[in-house]
């Protein structure tokens, strides 16, 4: 068995593969957009809970979410057995339609 020539072999793979991987201005970039895909996220969100107060308050002249925390305990305080029964169908184009204007995405758990 010849050392000398697997010992290369193996040198000039690990080189290869070192050489492959992402340098210093690419990893910057990457976390640049990882961060870039969160605020755009987080914005999103933001939005959509400003929507929700915002239908809220105009629904409900007895609630006022004057903060977006008001609106989280509102939705999270709120009894789902008191939701109206809404039609399997009715729900899923409803989610289909907020994926597609909003940009979200669901995951869905049905009980039962």
């Amino acid at each position: 068995m010849d050392w000398g020539d697997e010992y290369s072999h193996n040198s000039f793979d690990l080189h290869c593969l070192l050489n492959s991987f992402p340098g210093d201005l690419e990893f910057k970039q990457i976390f640049s957009d990882i961060d870039e895909k969160i605020e755009q996220n987080a914005a999103s969100l933001e939005h959509c809970i400003k929507e929700i107060q915002s239908e809220v308050n105009k629904q409900c002249p007895d609630v006022r979410l004057q903060t977006t925390t008001d609106c989280f305990e509102l939705l999270n305080n709120y009894n789902s057995s008191e939701l109206p029964s809404i039609p399997p169908g009715d729900l899923i184009n409803f989610l289909k339609t907020l994926v597609k204007k909003k940009n979200l995405c669901f995951v869905v758990k049905w009980g039962g």
